[in-house]
């Protein structure tokens, strides 16, 4: 028999939600709590996916439940603040968090940071990697077949932060998981535009060079 794991959400949204209907595809994850500050939330979670508890605060959860697994789906200026809470549970073997895993990159070295020093696997969900279409991409270019990629275009819509990030990370997957060498970029904001309580830009435009002659 397999070993069995126990799992965690934090943040009963819709993003929720889409992790819950993956736990419910595995036979050896079972969902034990979920949290958030909203009680008519974490009621919905409890009665529609039958998960036994729910509390209002990530300390309550870990000291109570004692998850293997957490998922947090919070929103994104939040990604980093919970991430480090559960990073210190001591049931915790790994985090899943959604993406964009931060707003800033002080923000996100202090998430790997907390998990390295308390040995928790973190991985953040760029689930689109695993999605038939993109494995044959990158099947295709492994075998040579459109040559040596010199160049990629990417555009998006609703946010660098949102969509760019599944973008950017779905071609370095296609294209072989390059390293970056070095990011250029400009952001233009004129109004008051924002996804999910966080300031997006009007228009972005930046470059990201890896080894070799690949950019995109």
């Amino acid at each position: 028999m397999s070993k069995q794991y126990r799992a965690a959400i934090v943040g009963c949204g819709s993003i929720g939600q889409a992790h819950m209907q993956g736990y419910e595809r595995l036979n050896n994850v079972h969902v034990a709590a979920v949290v958030d500050p909203l009680e008519p939330a974490r009621k919905m979670y409890m009665n529609e996916y039958g998960i036994p508890n729910g509390y209002a605060t990530v300390a309550e959860m870990l000291e109570k439940s004692e998850p293997d697994i957490v998922s947090v789906c919070v929103w994104h200026l939040l990604h980093d603040a919970v991430t480090a809470e559960v990073a210190i549970g001591p049931s915790v073997k790994g985090i899943i968090c959604e993406k964009p895993m931060a707003i800033g990159m002080g923000r996100a070295d202090a998430m790997v940071d907390v998990c390295e020093a308390n040995q928790v696997k973190l991985a953040i969900s760029h689930q689109r990697r695993f999605t038939p279409g993109w494995e044959k991409a990158r099947e295709l270019v492994e075998d040579g077949a459109i040559g040596i990629p010199l160049r990629a275009d990417l555009r998006v819509k609703e946010g660098l932060a949102n969509w760019g990030t599944h973008s950017i990370d779905g071609a370095r997957y296609i294209l072989g998981d390059p390293i970056a060498e070095w990011v250029m970029g400009a952001v233009e904001r004129r109004t008051n535009k924002y996804e999910r309580n966080t300031a997006i830009e009007d228009a972005c435009m930046g470059l990201i060079h890896f080894g070799g002659s690949l950019q995109f």
